[in-house]
């Protein structure tokens, strides 16, 4: 662990050049926030990819050890190393920036008000922790940055089991293909399918929902056309799958409609995933404000001091996906 965090000033500097090299070409990034959020999918993948490839290295660097806890929910020493690498950059941010990371369950305030626009973040070090030890290469880690109005900035989904990283701004997303060997970079063509019915759809989720939550999908008439989902996961990994053929092939849609993401899981995926131009409602069928979700939390009302707050979540190809999923998920047998 000690190794690991004596590594993060080097990796956090060489990432940094090629992000800022990257902003001010405007090869790959076009905004600061996008700059940032390029930064850090970096560091955080140039730490932990090369671990997790390889089970006999990733044992040796003691990041699993911690509490195992909940099979679903973890909390080991490798999640940690993304929160460390997040406060290194926004520590060195003039601006102010309120910076929320999952495990920490806390907002922690760098830069200056003077200085610039305040940035509201929030960082996934880690999704798919609990896969580890089932050998489940589902692992991504994700950011999101908005203004103080909650609205939308950039935002970044970086795969920790492939060269993957999607990089989204206000403008624009870019699939980029990052060979950290070999410092070569290309950009990847973004594949969506134009599903519209739910013949034949593949579906990520957690495979619990099905059965074992409190609202379980195989009570509704949703379980007509599944009795597993395709892609056991929710988060960044079903994300990705959903614009590239990954391990586990293409998503047409990732849901939890019933018992909701933690709002800060849902937030993150599901605002970079409408950014994109995926259909993102929740199981009322309405579209969720992300941004009144954000300022909430940022503000510390009362609605959502409650970190378990919840948020139903549908996020598919096309609206007509989501409204049908949406229908059948919301009918009881």
């Amino acid at each position: 662990m000690n190794n690991i965090k004596a590594a993060i000033p080097q990796i956090l500097q060489n990432s940094l050049e090629f992000a800022r090299g990257s902003f001010e070409s405007k090869e790959l990034v076009y905004t600061e926030a996008g700059a940032y959020c390029l930064w850090y999918a970096l560091a955080q993948s140039a730490i932990l990819r090369p671990l997790l490839s390889s089970p006999e290295a990733l044992k040796k660097s003691g990041l699993t050890k911690g509490d195992w806890g909940s099979d679903y929910n973890p909390s080991l020493n490798i999640d940690i190393i993304g929160g460390l690498i997040a406060s290194h950059i926004f520590s060195s941010r003039p601006g102010p920036t309120s910076l929320f990371v999952e495990e920490n369950k806390r907002w922690d305030k760098y830069g200056s008000r003077d200085l610039g626009e305040r940035w509201i973040v929030m960082v996934d070090p880690l999704d798919e922790t609990s896969g580890i030890k089932n050998d489940m290469k589902t692992q991504t880690t994700g950011m999101l940055v908005t203004d103080t109005n909650g609205e939308f900035l950039a935002g970044a989904v970086s795969s920790l089991v492939d060269n993957t990283i999607l990089l989204v701004e206000k403008d624009g997303a870019v699939l980029i293909n990052f060979d950290m060997k070999r410092q070569k970079v290309t950009t990847e063509k973004i594949t969506r399918s134009n599903k519209k019915s739910l013949a034949d759809f593949r579906v990520a989720t957690l495979g619990r929902r099905f059965t074992k939550s409190e609202q379980p999908l195989n009570k509704t008439q949703f379980s007509k056309n599944k009795q597993e989902p395709d892609l056991d996961s929710f988060g960044g990994y079903g994300l990705l799958s959903m614009i590239k053929n990954g391990h586990y092939g293409y998503i047409d849609a990732m849901i939890d409609p019933l018992m909701g993401q933690p709002w800060y899981e849902a937030v993150i995926w599901g605002y970079i995933a409408r950014e994109m131009g995926l259909s993102v409602i929740g199981k009322d069928g309405m579209e969720i404000d992300f941004g009144s979700i954000i300022l909430k939390a940022w503000e510390e009302s009362d609605e959502i001091k409650d970190w378990k707050k919840r948020v139903p979540i549908i996020i598919s190809q096309t609206p007509e996906l989501s409204r049908e999923i949406c229908k059948q998920c919301n009918s009881k047998l």
